[in-house]
């Protein structure tokens, strides 16, 4: 099974888990990641194993440093920032964000410039 297919279930099944949500809302650090993970460039070196989550990132690479420049932060913030979005299940090992992380960081944009419904 492709790490997308593996992903999508993932998503599905954690599309009702919103407690990682508040986490992100708090950090600003993790808004940026948030932001900038569906443009980080991932390339996938195996195929899964296994449909575990540990598993799936462990078939995929991504520059690290390419994701401090997206988001303007030292690379040591980066790296402790990715493990917190990995282990809170906020972005995923196909270049997705989790929905609700995607859709408060939407609305909390839209709040900040008066955007209107």
């Amino acid at each position: 099974m492709s790490i997308s297919a593996i992903a999508a279930e993932f998503r599905i099944r954690e599309a009702r888990d919103i407690e990682a949500t508040l986490l992100m809302l708090e950090d600003r650090g993790l808004q940026k990641l948030i932001a900038v993970w569906p443009n980080v460039e991932i390339n996938i070196v195996n195929e899964p194993e296994d449909k575990e989550w540990k598993s799936l990132w462990a078939c995929v690479a991504y520059s690290e440093a390419d994701i401090a420049d997206l988001t303007g932060l030292d690379l040591g913030p980066i790296k402790v920032l990715l493990r917190r979005a990995i282990a809170l299940h906020l972005i995923y090992p196909d270049g997705s964000v989790h929905v609700f992380a995607k859709t408060a960081l939407q609305q909390r944009i839209k709040d900040l410039l008066g955007v209107k419904k």
